[in-house]
């Protein structure tokens, strides 16, 4: 399925939920190699979900430190950001602050 399926979210929490259900009765041969075949995609998806969330709290960290004032060498290996990342996101507050 690829990334940019528009249902793909959907599509994989209707396939947890079907997976718990199944995990919680016997089921059939059939059932478990569905599972078994579907539970990588499962992963693989959860994963990237979670890389994002740990994605998107370095960037508000980065924002919130350089806000502060604090050097961006400082913010990059606080954050473990690339510098690159940070001084776009200096940017991005720099810009906001103009328009604002």
């Amino acid at each position: 399925m690829p990334e940019t399926f528009e249902y793909r979210e959907i599509v994989l929490e209707l396939f947890y939920t079907l997976q718990r259900y199944l995990a919680s009765k016997p089921a059939s041969a059939e059932d478990r190699e569905l599972v078994m075949r579907l539970e990588p995609l499962y992963q693989q998806e959860r994963d990237r979900t979670l890389q994002q969330g740990a994605e998107q709290k370095q960037k508000q960290i980065a924002l919130n430190m350089l806000r502060l004032g604090l050097d961006i060498n400082t913010i990059a290996n606080s954050t473990e950001l690339p510098l690159d990342r940070v001084l776009e996101l200096q940017q991005q507050l720099e810009n906001e602050n103009s328009e604002g």
